[in-house]
């Protein structure tokens, strides 16, 4: 910052000192002059008037203003992408006994608000070539070798997920073979709406999803 330099005139040695000592006290009380960006030249001159003076005064209260300590540095930002997600895995098996359903209770180190959506991931796969895990969004449609259908689904409640196969009434879930049902996996991602709506994300990509969760 550029000096500021004021010429401050006074009629006697003694106006001078006044100033100079009030000048003083208000600086100790943190409310002024920073008088180190501030130069003062004064002169000692013969009858000044009062209107004079009065005029110098404002203008240096004008020129100058009030200075507090520095706060404290802010919050740093985030570095990169933004996480907004919270995640977690299950692995069940669908059986007769749990009528080919589970209840998933939500655990409670993840913080749930009333804006906030589930997706429900399966583990589908292992890609050949990568090796890499192949994640699906439900529900998902599968057909059997005799033709008939069903589909793995899910609903949630605040603070809970149902797991379950959908099937017509005709269809006979003693066909299923274990694979289809036993030590399934499936990936829970919450999410605020608020954030999905407006980025526009594409939720059945799970490695975009991923991006966002913790």
């Amino acid at each position: 910052m550029t000096d500021l330099y004021l010429f401050i005139f006074f009629n006697d040695q003694i106006s001078k000192d006044y100033f100079f000592i009030n000048m003083q006290y208000l600086l100790n009380k943190n409310c002024i002059f920073n008088l180190k960006k501030i130069r003062f030249i004064s002169l000692t001159i013969k009858n000044i008037t009062m209107k004079t003076l009065l005029k110098l005064a404002c203008l240096l209260l004008m020129l100058t203003a009030c200075e507090g300590d520095q706060g404290p540095p802010g919050p740093p930002g985030f570095d990169g992408v933004n996480f907004v997600g919270q995640s977690f895995e299950r692995t069940i098996d669908f059986t007769s006994a749990n009528n080919y359903e589970e209840y998933i209770q939500i655990p409670l180190t993840i913080e749930l608000l009333p804006t906030d959506m589930i997706l429900t991931y399966i583990l589908w796969e292992q890609d050949p070539v990568t090796g890499n895990d192949v994640w699906r969004l439900l529900p998902q449609i599968v057909y059997t070798d005799s033709g008939e259908e069903f589909q793995y689904n899910y609903d949630y409640g605040f603070d809970e997920v149902r797991l379950f196969i959908d099937a017509p009434v005709t269809f006979n879930f003693n066909n299923l073979p274990s694979a289809a049902t036993q030590n399934q996996t499936f990936r829970f991602v919450i999410l605020p709406v608020d954030f999905v709506n407006s980025t526009n994300l594409d939720v059945t990509n799970f490695d975009n999803v991923m991006q966002y969760v913790q």
